[in-house]
C-alpha cells in the first residue's frame, strides 16, 4: 500500500486531472456535464504552502485586519474534486449528494488537542448538509457547478457561527497546507480566487515537523526532508502563475505590517485596525497542540530556534539534500 501512494505521489497532477475527464467521459459519454466553475465571480482566497510554513499565523492576521474569514484547515478538497469529476454527468441532485457525502466523509475525523479531549472535526463545522442539499436541489442553473457547491458549504460553516456572509465586502478563504498539492484541481475549479503560497527556511520545518509528529506520527528527519523538497518545488512553480504571490516566513514575522500591506493590495483590500483584542478568537485552529504559539504577537523568536534542536549531523544532511532548492529561495547555506 506504501508503495502504491509512492507512485501516486510522482504521477503529475495535470495527468491526474486528464485521466479524471476520462472517467467522467467514459461513465457517461452523451451526457452533458456540469461545469467546475460558472460565470460567478468567487475570489475566495487560498493559502497553501509545507506544513509549518506559518499558515495559520499568517490566517490569524488576515482574519484580524482584512477581516477575511477562514474555517480550520479541511482535509478532502482535492477528493471532493475528484468526486464531482467522475460524477458531473449525472443528475445534479445525486451529484451533489455525492460530493456533500464525500465532504462529510473526509471531515469525520477526531482532532487531538492539548489537555482537553479529542474533538470531532465534522461536528465542529456544524454543517447543516440537509440544508445544503435543499439549497443547491432547486438552484439556478448558471449556479450549477462545483464551485458554487463548495462555496455553499464554506457558508454554512461561517453561518453557523453567526457570520453575515451576505455583507458587503464578504471575502472567505482556505489554509488547508495540503491543498498545495491540489493547486491545478483548486484553480480550475477557481479560476478567480487569489492564491497566497507560504514558504520557510526547511531548517525551522525540519526541526519543528521533528519536535510535533516524530513521537505522535514516527516522523523521520529524511521524510521531514522529503515534504519540503516536494512542497518547495511546487510553491516555486505555482507562486510565478497570474493571481498568485509568495510569503517568506521570515519576511513575514520581521516585517508583518509591510507584508500584510502587499497581501491587501494582492487583494484589493484595505488594512485595518485589529478587529478583535483575543488574538486567538480569529483562528478556529487555535486550540490544535502545533498551534500553541498563536497565543503571542507576532515576533521573530521562532527564526533560529533549529540551531538548539537540530544536530550539526542534522544540520549538516538537510543542505546537503537540500542545498539546490535552498539557494533557490535564498536560504543561504552560511545564513540559515
Amino acid at each position: 500500500m506504501k508503495l502504491l501512494r509512492r507512485i501516486r505521489v510522482r504521477i503529475p497532477e495535470y495527468l491526474l486531472v486528464v485521466i479524471s475527464d476520462i472517467k467522467c467521459f467514459l461513465l457517461n459519454p452523451l451526457g452533458q456535464p456540469y461545469p467546475f466553475h460558472g460565470k460567478n465571480t468567487l475570489t475566495p482566497v487560498f493559502i497553501m504552502g509545507p506544513g509549518r510554513s506559518g499558515n495559520t499565523l499568517l490566517v490569524r492576521e488576515l482574519s484580524n485586519k482584512l477581516n477575511i474569514h477562514f474555517p480550520p484547515e479541511i482535509p478532502g478538497l482535492g477528493g471532493l474534486i475528484n468526486e464531482y469529476s467522475i460524477y458531473r454527468r449525472g443528475s445534479w441532485y445525486n451529484l451533489v449528494e455525492k460530493v456533500i457525502v464525500r465532504f462529510k466523509i473526509k471531515c469525520n475525523v477526531d482532532i487531538v488537542v492539548e489537555n482537553q479531549p479529542p474533538y470531532n472535526l465534522w461536528k465542529e463545522l456544524r454543517i447543516d448538509e440537509q440544508k445544503i442539499l435543499r439549497h443547491l436541489k432547486d438552484v439556478k442553473v448558471q449556479d450549477r457547478n462545483l464551485s458554487y457547491v463548495i462555496h455553499t458549504i464554506y457558508m454554512s460553516y461561517f453561518e453557523s457561527r453567526g457570520i453575515d456572509t451576505a455583507k458587503d465586502g464578504f471575502m472567505w478563504g482556505d489554509k488547508t497546507p495540503w491543498s498545495l498539492y491540489h493547486y491545478l484541481k483548486i484553480y480550475k475549479t477557481f479560476p478567480r480566487a487569489h492564491y497566497i503560497f507560504t514558504m520557510r527556511n526547511p531548517m525551522s520545518i525540519v526541526s519543528s515537523y521533528l519536535q510535533v509528529f516524530s513521537k505522535s506520527k514516527g516522523l523521520k528527519i529524511d521524510d521531514a526532508i522529503l515534504r519540503w523538497k516536494t512542497a518547495s518545488k511546487l510553491v516555486g512553480r505555482y507562486s510565478k502563475k497570474d493571481r498568485a504571490m509568495m510569503v517568506k516566513y521570515e519576511d513575514f514575522v520581521k516585517n508583518p505590517d509591510n507584508v500584510l500591506l502587499q497581501i491587501s493590495r494582492f487583494l484589493g483590500l484595505n488594512a485595518s485596525q485589529p478587529l478583535v483584542e483575543n488574538l486567538l478568537d480569529s483562528v478556529p485552529d487555535s486550540k490544535l497542540l502545533h498551534h500553541s504559539g498563536l497565543k503571542y504577537k507576532v515576533n521573530t523568536n521562532s527564526l533560529e530556534l533549529w540551531k538548539a534542536y537540530l544536530t550539526k549531523s542534522q544540520q549538516n544532511k538537510i543542505v546537503r539534500k537540500l542545498n539546490k532548492e535552498m539557494l533557490e529561495f535564498n536560504y543561504n547555506e552560511q545564513e540559515v
